[in-house]
């Protein structure tokens, strides 16, 4: 049912085309249309690119949760506005102030400091080549186009393909010729071919140190698949793969370490074979199979182009065999064996295949995290005895060197340090001396790094690479666990330099120029409309270089209060008092309290109109629209189970804020998506303190979830109550009370106000007829209930979709009924009114 034909305008803002103070402190409660225009007045943006030498950084701008536009400013010139670029994300600095920019609207070669650009309309490719100041632009026309800085053309080829380029200074392109698939390396004074074949070159790809190509080729009249490694150094050609692949083959090749060995991986997906039935086994550790539509089988292989030798690792009792960086020691393990489930990630028992030797030998078990440099010359894993686990694959040797609560662990860049973060300092492990080290930092602030890259290489385990940029040189964050401010700064030569000094503002998106002299980032506050500024690290001299004000002019009117209270355990924590726009303590307003376990994080952050609407909740509206919003800390991990712990946290909240007599206490709303979909749904059966709830996607029978498969993760859920979210700690069986305690369903006739609920029947993480439980059962017991059902919705409802917004319309409808007595409101009525039947 569309809500904008049955909802009744009560009030027209006549200013939403003048732009004028009222119209941006009034949020609209007619029609949907209405709503939507005045809250596509606002928008935020993000800071997403830095040019290398600091000058020019690009700044996103997001409108209902869609960005399609790139803000260019310079750093130097903030007076300047800024140039805008439209649905070309895809950036790419070049020297001398110059710029590449891709995406639906085509290609753009920019010259920044003339503020003028060369257009390519619908080009299917364009890629630069930074080290040499070109840039190449395929077209639709398949001509390939070579251009210098200025955009004078150099060359051009006609019937390409596929461009493929290292961004550096070689570019490579595919080409047809006479029943021939072609392969050429671009020269501006004659291409070099390096290689033709009859069979279809499907694609070929550059391995990430440009060393090497890999060339897919399929043989149509057979249906087999090969491939060559093409040297792009040489020309030389390689076939370090099994011949004729069968159709639905698929392989990657991937350096492993510095000296020309490769590791090869090949999987086949095949049909599975129908049954009659299927076999789920109680030992069974891959459960995930089971559902998958086919079947994979997968394939490693050694190849070392000195030699030409291609050597094959066995996998048939470790059927997943992983390229660390090392050239000689590769992880083996068998992720299915012994999973219980019990936790999200399995403990595996992590074997080093020994490409030299051919053998396989036992490293430990591993739980939930394992970490490699880039070089692969250590493993640090996470043991079953929660303790940091360094192995030397050379001397086959396990030294324990912290508990994990120590903080997160990162390689530098050379691999003979490991950093830890942490909550009271920062740390460094001397692999060769075995010593750590606590850095001459400011005391009582923990520490994060920046400046390291993180590459998941098993998602499945946890398996990474986590590494520094630098191996002395660090870009820091640190916060002051006291006060809650931040500051930034660069550790190096055994001290420390501040650079941004500490703030109470939220600090984003940090970028910094390649000597680390110029840093630029986004800063905002709960009543700071977003901003970009710029430091000099040397001079520690601030500009501001980029903000809108005028986009959100009552941004500075928010009132908020932190307010402290603590759970029934002694734990402090916080809770986030929003004022509605206009306050008046002379008079009493309806407050909406919103749960979600840890939410005072946010303290510090701009919000815009239409800023979590895929959940049906908008702070910038309610605050428009007269209402307090209430967001308080929830806390799980108490003896009595989520559900209880949860209503003593809200109660403890409200309590904290008891006296203050411009809240209308009779007028309370609690809402929430999810985990705060369960929180609000248990609420709603032990609490006379609300006068109307809303749950969206939240579980109500939590045993029933227990004990459910879930097909969001492929796997049993009962991990998310015993190490996850819910964090009971213990199975079902261990105190089935409490289980039956915290279950909303088994208290659904207590419920003493009316509840909305919401779900869509897509969901795969908490089934959506949880949601309908809980609505029959407060059916059967006649409570005031009414449920959202969307077909083709999952867990959320997506940005900026239909469903999206005729969901944000209920729930404000929902909280103008009940909340400030609204009653001209259809579809409510409908269930309200007893003769509306």
């Amino acid at each position: 049912m569309n809500p904008t034909n049955h909802i009744k305008p009560l009030l027209l803002y006549l200013s939403l085309l003048s732009g004028s103070l009222t119209a941006q402190q009034s949020a609209p409660s007619t029609p949907q249309d209405t709503l939507q225009k005045w809250r596509s007045r606002f928008f935020t943006v993000s800071l997403t690119d830095l040019s290398p030498d600091g000058r020019w950084t690009a700044v996103s701008k997001w409108r209902n949760s869609v960005g399609d536009t790139v803000m260019l400013v310079d750093t130097q010139n903030p007076g300047l506005p800024p140039l805008h670029i439209v649905k070309m994300m895809d950036l790419r600095f070049a020297p001398g102030n110059r710029l590449l920019t891709t995406g639906v609207g085509g290609a753009a070669w920019w010259d920044l400091y003339k503020r003028t650009h060369i257009s390519y309309p619908g080009s299917r490719q364009a890629v630069l080549l930074s080290e040499t100041g070109r840039y190449a632009v395929l077209g639709k026309d398949q001509t390939l186009k070579v251009m210098n800085a200025g955009g004078k053309l150099l060359g051009l080829e006609s019937g390409v393909e596929k461009i493929i380029a290292d961004g550096k200074r070689n570019l490579y392109f595919l080409k047809q010729s006479k029943g021939q698939s072609e392969l050429y390396r671009w020269e501006e004074k004659g291409h070099r071919m390096l290689y033709t074949t009859s069979d279809k070159i499907e694609r070929a790809e550059l391995t990430p140190s440009g060393k090497y190509l890999t060339v897919h080729l399929k043989n149509g009249q057979a249906g087999k698949q090969n491939a060559v490694l093409i040297g792009t150094l040489n020309g030389s050609i390689h076939r370090p793969f099994p011949e004729n692949l069968p159709s639905g083959s698929s392989f990657s090749v991937s350096e492993a370490g510095t000296d020309g060995t490769l590791f090869i991986r090949t999987w086949r997906m095949e049909e599975k074979e129908k049954k009659v039935v299927e076999l789920w086994y109680g030992n069974d550790g891959d459960l995930k199979s089971i559902l998958a539509p086919k079947k994979s089988t997968f394939e490693y292989a050694v190849y070392h182009l000195q030699t030409a030798a291609l050597k094959p690792i066995p996998s048939d009792r470790w059927p997943t065999v992983a390229n660390i960086g090392s050239s000689r020691y590769f992880l083996a393990f068998n992720k299915a064996e012994g999973y219980n489930y019990i936790r999200y990630y399995p403990d595996v028992e992590a074997y080093l295949y020994d490409a030299e030797k051919e053998t396989f030998q036992r490293m430990g078990i591993a739980r939930e995290e394992i970490s490699v440099p880039k070089d692969g010359k250590y493993l640090l894993y996470r043991s079953t005895a929660e303790e940091w686990v360094l192995y030397d694959p050379v001397k086959q040797q396990s030294t324990v060197i912290a508990p994990v609560s120590l903080g997160r662990p990162i390689f530098s860049a050379d691999s003979r340090s490991i950093w830890f973060e942490g909550k009271d300092a920062l740390r460094k492990y001397d692999i060769a001396k075995s010593r750590m080290k606590m850095l001459d930092i400011n005391p009582g602030l923990s520490a994060r790094i920046i400046s390291s890259k993180d590459a998941y290489l098993i998602p499945e385990i946890n398996l990474h690479c986590t590494q520094t940029d630098s191996s002395d040189t660090l870009v820091l964050k640190l916060v002051n666990r006291k006060n809650g401010k931040t500051s930034y700064g660069v550790w190096g030569g055994n001290r420390f330099k501040e650079v941004l000094a500490p703030t109470e503002n939220s600090v984003r998106d940090i970028r910094y120029d390649a000597n680390m002299g110029i840093f630029v980032h986004r800063e905002e506050n709960y009543n700071v409309v977003p901003q970009v500024i710029s430091v000099n690290a040397k001079t520690k001299r601030s500009a501001l270089v980029y903000q809108n004000p005028n986009q959100d002019i009552t941004a500075g009117t928010v009132r908020r209060d932190i307010i402290d209270y603590s759970d029934a355990h002694g734990v402090p924590l916080r809770g986030l008092l929003y004022y509605p726009t206009g306050f008046d303590s002379r008079k009493t307003y309806p407050m909406i309290v919103h749960i979600y376990q840890i939410q005072s994080g946010s303290h510090n952050r701009y919000t815009v109109p239409g800023e979590m609407r895929s959940e049906g909740f908008d702070l910038k509206a309610l605050l428009a629209k007269g209402y307090f919003v209430y967001m308080p800390d929830i806390r799980t991990g108490g003896t009595e189970g989520p559900g209880l712990s949860t209503l003593n946290c809200v109660n403890s909240a409200l309590d904290a804020i008891a006296n203050r007599a411009y809240i209308d206490w009779k007028r309370l709303g609690l809402v929430g998506h999810s985990h705060g979909g369960y929180g609000t749904g248990f609420i709603a059966t032990h609490s006379d303190r609300f006068a109307a709830y809303i749950a969206g996607s939240g579980p109500s029978d939590i045993i029933r979830g227990y004990y459910t498969f879930n097909y969001n993760y492929s796997k049993p859920y009962y991990w998310q109550y015993e190490n996850g979210q819910m964090d009971v700690k213990m199975p079902f069986t261990g105190n089935k009370a409490l289980y039956y305690a915290n279950s909303p369903v088994q208290h659904a006739e207590k419920v003493s106000a009316p509840v909305l609920l919401w779900a869509g029947k897509k969901d795969k993480n908490v089934d959506w007829d949880q949601v309908m439980e809980f609505y029959v059962a407060l059916r059967r017991h006649q409570k005031e209930v009414i449920a959202l059902f969307y077909p083709d919705k999952s867990h959320d409802l997506g940005d900026n979709t239909l469903e999206m917004h005729d969901l944000n319309i209920r729930v404000l409808d929902w909280w103008d009924y009940f909340l400030k007595d609204r009653k001209d409101i259809p579809w409510i009525q409908k269930q309200m009114k007893k003769d509306a039947l």
